[in-house]
């Protein structure tokens, strides 16, 4: 009995030690895949707790940025902060995995000309473009989602430079980048890194040739025997039997299987690429102030268009979903700068922001047409003269009226008794001639 209890004991004590190591162990694991699946950057830089941020006072790690991009700054609400990096093609998506291994994030630095480095000091991106909430001589207003605010180069808004920023990239490119001091947001052109040179093949060395070795003299070799068949093709042996492949001769006794090992070369998957080329505006219909634009882009290897937001210069910014086109109506004529920005996605990442702009020139002036003058056509009245009494001599010519003759029911009784008077004197004149 005291010997089961002993037993019982030790197969208790043994079971207690080895469920520790067994918890010891996952505790172990379980740190190790927090510390290589979480990233906490920090970056200690001054402070810009005014008007202009998008993130009061900024974030001095990844994880603050992340918690006022949740809930606000305590003077910006949660929403217009979205509002502001939805523009400039960061996500929410983007900003939840900052802290994740799926984006890799650095204690970088943005230049006043506009060029985004690494913590290593190495070049990334150049002509980036950031967004404030105030207005600075050089900036361009945007609207988007009820939130107002200001988009310029850096070389408007830097008062200092670098600028510490959280440089996120993916798949080894700059995505974008949030300004530590601020949380003003960046998107820039990414930098394509050269391919590493191949190291020289080494030149191989002439190897001396080898001294001459006497060969001994050849013994004669046996007559072969007419019945052996000399083969150098290959032979496999198959459940005890053997098979000449080439000959297509098999010993009896069993059939024969062909293993065959497939190598397969493993090709290299191209990095996606996605641009936009250019930018049509169009005047619709003609003499009108509305304007469709349509932006053409660029995107292979699994880039797809995410968003599209046009900003049609007088303030209207347009915003759509995987369609490059828009129309806008103006309020004013003149000529109008159009900017396209296309933000892309490839295996549910985002790329990046790609821009293109174009101008156009709105009139409502209508076509210019011939024109015919009027001419005013004023009729010439003429009033009939008093009855002319004839002389004793009548004259032999008759000369045309200068103008018709009113036919009014008067003038037609004056013209019978003219008529008439004039007819008898006449025939009165000829009658004296034949009478004298």
């Amino acid at each position: 009995m005291g010997k089961n209890n002993l037993s019982g004991h030790r197969f208790l004590l043994k079971t207690i030690i080895f469920s520790m190591m067994f918890g010891l162990a996952v505790v172990g694991v379980g740190l190790k895949f927090a510390a290589v699946h979480a990233q906490n950057v920090s970056i200690n830089s001054p402070r810009n707790c005014d008007g202009n941020a998008v993130v009061y006072c900024g974030a001095g790690s990844v994880e603050t940025l992340i918690g006022k991009y949740k809930a606000g700054d305590g003077r910006n609400s949660a929403e217009s902060i979205h509002h502001i990096y939805s523009y400039f093609g960061i996500s929410s998506a983007d900003i939840l995995s900052m802290n994740s291994s799926s984006l890799a994030v650095e204690a970088g630095s943005v230049t006043k000309s506009g060029n985004v480095y690494g913590s290593s000091g190495q070049l990334l991106a150049t002509h980036a473009l950031t967004g404030g909430r105030e207005n600075i001589a050089g900036s361009r207003a945007v609207n988007s989602g009820g939130t107002i605010f200001y988009t310029r180069p850096p070389s408007v808004s830097f008062t200092s430079s670098p600028l510490p920023a959280f440089v996120v990239l993916q798949n080894g490119r700059f995505a974008f980048a949030i300004l530590a001091s601020c949380g003003n947001p960046i998107i820039a052109t990414p930098v394509v890194p050269p391919k590493p040179t191949p190291p020289p093949k080494p030149v191989p060395q002439p190897t001396p040739p080898p001294k001459p070795v006497p060969k001994p003299a050849p013994s004669p070799k046996p007559a072969p025997s007419p019945s052996v068949t000399t083969s150098t093709t290959e032979v496999n042996t198959c459940n005890g039997n053997t098979a000449n492949t080439n000959s297509g001769i098999a010993s009896q006794g069993g059939n024969c299987s062909t293993n065959t090992t497939v190598v397969q070369n493993k090709q290299e998957v191209p990095s996606p690429l996605a641009q936009c080329t250019s930018l049509a505006a169009q005047v619709s219909p003609a003499g009108s102030l509305s304007v469709s634009a349509t932006a053409n882009y660029l995107a292979q290897n699994g880039a797809t268009l995410q968003s599209a937001i046009f900003d049609f210069g007088d303030g209207s910014v347009a915003s759509s979903s995987a369609q490059p086109t828009a129309t806008h109506t103006y309020a004013q004529e003149g000529t109008y700068t159009i900017t396209a920005t296309l933000n892309f996605l490839a295996n549910g990442q985002s790329l990046g922001a790609s821009t293109c702009q174009a101008a156009v020139t709105v009139s409502t002036a209508p076509p210019t047409t011939p024109t015919i003058s009027s001419v005013s056509s004023t009729p010439v009245v003429t009033t009939p003269s008093a009855p002319v009494t004839p002389t004793t001599t009548p004259s032999t010519s008759t000369s045309a009226p200068t103008a018709l003759v009113n036919t009014g029911p008067g003038d037609v009784i004056g013209l019978f008794v003219a008529s008439s008077t004039i007819g008898a004197l006449a025939y009165s004149w000829v009658a004296r001639r034949r009478l004298s």
